[in-house]
Order: C-alpha cells, then sequence, then structure tokens
C-alpha cells in the first residue's frame, strides 16, 4: 500500500495541535499454493482512494501542571498515478489531494489542498526509494510529537514479503526509511489471514504489527546530533500500530487498509538558551482507513 496521501493529513492535524502550545477470483476458497505478491504499475494507470483519520492528543507538562488535548480528523479524496517505470518493477507514482474536509474539535477548518502532487519512488514490493516535493521536518515540532512516526508506520506497513506466501504465513522485516530525523529502523511483523473478496477484487488479507523506536537529539543551533554532551533538546520514545491491509493479487495494489497507532513521547525543548527547558510527555493515538473509489 502507498500511504503518501495521509502525509498532508498529518501535516494539517499536527499544525492544529501545536497551536495549542502544535490473481483470479477462487470463490473464498483459502489456496494452500503459495503466491508472490507484487505491486503492479502500468504506465499511467490512476486509482482514486478516500482516506480518513481521527487524531487524538493529550500533552502534558507537569513541571507546569498543564495537561491539553486536541482531536481533529480529516477525510480526503486522494489520486495516485504512475508516471515513469523503474528498473525491477519499481515506479515513480504522483498522489494528488483532490478534496479534503477537516475538523478541530469538532469544528470545521479551511482546507487548502496542496495542487502540487508528491512525487514517491517505489519498489514491486513497495519498499520506499526516493521521495520528493516534501516539506522539511519541523525537528521542534518532531521533538513535541514524534507525529512523523505514523507516516513511517504507514509507509512500512504494506512491504510486502520477498518470499511467497500462503494462508497462514508470518514473516518479520525491518525497514529503515530516508530522510525522516528521529525515526529509527522499523520492525514489521505481518500474517497472511486469508484470501477475501472485496467487490471484483480476489484479495490477500494481511495483518501487520509495526513497531518503530524515536530518538531526537538537537544541539544549540537546533541541529541533529548523535552525540548526547552536544544535546540541549531531546525527544525520545516509541510508536506502535496495527493495520489490516486487503491487496488485490493479481492487480497489485490496495484496495482497503485499516489502522490505529499510538505514540508515547518524551520530550526535552530548550527554547531560549538561558531559560528553563519546555519538557513533558505526549501521547497520540490515531484510527485511519483507506477505501478504493471505483
Amino acid at each position: 500500500m502507498h500511504p503518501r496521501a495521509f502525509r498532508s493529513l498529518l501535516q494539517a492535524s499536527i499544525f492544529s495541535i501545536l497551536c495549542l502550545s502544535p490473481l483470479l477470483a477462487i470463490g473464498g476458497q483459502q489456496s494452500s499454493n503459495p503466491v508472490t505478491l507484487r505491486m503492479k504499475y502500468p504506465l499511467g494507470a490512476a486509482h482514486k482512494y478516500r482516506d480518513t483519520m481521527k487524531l487524538n492528543m493529550t500533552l502534558q507538562v507537569p513541571g507546569q501542571s498543564m495537561t491539553q488535548t486536541k482531536a481533529t480528523t480529516s477525510d480526503a479524496v486522494v489520486r495516485e498515478k504512475v508516471t515513469k517505470l523503474l528498473p525491477n518493477g519499481g515506479a515513480q507514482v504522483t498522489s494528488l489531494t483532490l478534496s479534503e474536509k477537516d475538523t478541530d474539535d469538532g469544528k470545521p477548518v479551511p482546507s487548502k489542498p496542496n495542487k502540487t502532487p508528491d512525487v514517491d519512488s517505489f519498489s514491486a514490493r513497495g519498499e520506499v526509494l526516493s521521495r520528493k516535493g516534501l516539506t522539511p521536518a519541523n525537528l521542534h515540532t518532531e521533538l513535541l510529537t514524534g507525529a512523523n512516526a505514523f507516516l513511517a508506520m504507514l509507509l512500512t506497513s504494506g512491504i510486502l514479503p520477498q518470499q511467497p506466501v500462503k494462508p497462514g504465513d508470518t514473516w518479520t522485516q525491518t525497514i529503515s526509511l530516508p530522510d525522516m530525523p528521529g525515526i529509527g529502523s522499523a520492525t514489521i511483523a505481518s500474517h497472511f489471514v486469508k484470501t477475501e473478496q472485496i467487490g471484483a477484487y480476489q484479495t490477500a488479507l494481511i495483518h501487520t504489527q509495526v513497531t518503530i523506536p524515536l530518538s531526537l537529539m538537537l544541539d544549540a543551533n537546533d541541529k541533529p546530533t548523535t552525540r548526547a554532551d552536544q544535546a540541549v533538546s531531546t525527544g525520545t520514545g516509541t510508536a506502535t500500530g496495527r493495520f489490516d491491509q486487503n491487496f488485490a493479487m493479481r492487480q497489485g495494489f490496495t484496495v482497503r487498509l485499516r489502522g490505529e497507532g499510538a505514540i508515547d513521547n518524551m520530550f526535552r525543548i530548550q527554547m531560549q538558551p538561558n531559560s528553563p527547558p519546555f519538557q513533558g510527555q505526549t501521547k497520540i493515538k490515531v484510527t485511519l482507513g483507506r477505501d478504493l473509489i471505483p
């Protein structure tokens, strides 16, 4: 599955939060023959999806006896199109948000979908090869929330196995993502639950659990550092997610996705050189869905 569309949903939600302080049909039978699951990218092929997300965040600052909460939702229609074929079955795919409706604590929020598409490259197994057109990460936002971990979980949850698999099989992968400060390698444990008919598509229902460690340190110039003795601001935590994906085995794309995730993040941010640090804990929970629009 290619969840690039959720990038804009997460960015809109986190901005609002930070304003607080940020194969052929087989009739339902379960085949015992292993199949090789691969993405398929016909040049020019396009699909539309409805992407939904609900996000709840709690920010606690014990030293200031402060607890803040935020609830946001997003409902978007996204078009994905294969614009270039790559070696070994990969492709360049553009993702454009066609419409979007957001709420902030139950109130509608004006949304302005980005008219410039994201451009990402993927392997035949769905691995991220490169990402273009991204807004640079706000490192203080990442220290405070670790929110990019949700995007990391989405980008890794649908990576297909190297080997042929059949219902009942399990496999584990470790994946690193480029250009994501503070995001550690994702451990992905997957289970081919069963084959399932979704409309015209015979799909593999794959259950996946993703765990990602979070660790980001900034020096006095707000630049990432790996040296603890130079770090003046830190963020550490863990992100976990569970996903159920229906993957069209013959056509080679996601038909449906359901998922939920959680982040538990401890932060210490030095806002000014000689002022006390802003420190506390952020907890975020999110539920999301993706459905192919016929």
